[in-house]
């Protein structure tokens, strides 16, 4: 009996010495907050996820720098050709571009 009580004993014990090292463990506490990502950052990740191509995405930075993107959309010409869509804001002012695959403006 003396020897089930030592042994409940040793573990509870046990198991309270071993509780805060496992706190030293997990990640620290932020401190601060993360700066919110930039129009270039925001504009890559929507370029990405709509899987624009790197020439579209070069005439883009090109010809509108420090636009902010609001939508892409993958189109078709009446010949049945593709072209990307870009929807942005750029110094207050609406505006939309349409790019060839290979970064060609479409004819206006």
């Amino acid at each position: 009996m003396r020897i089930a009580l030592a042994l409940i004993a040793l573990i509870v014990f046990l198991g309270l010495a071993a509780a805060p090292g496992c706190k030293s463990h997990s990640n620290p506490e932020p401190t601060g907050p993360a700066a919110p990502p930039t129009v270039s950052e925001i504009n890559a990740a929507k370029m990405q996820n709509a899987v624009v191509p790197q020439a579209v995405q070069n005439a883009f930075a090109r010809d509108y720098p420090g636009a902010a993107i609001n939508t892409i959309e993958m189109q078709s010409t009446s010949a049945g050709d593709s072209f990307y869509k870009i929807v942005f804001i750029r110094d207050g002012k609406p505006g939309a571009a349409q790019y060839f695959a290979t970064g060609a403006p479409l004819p206006k």
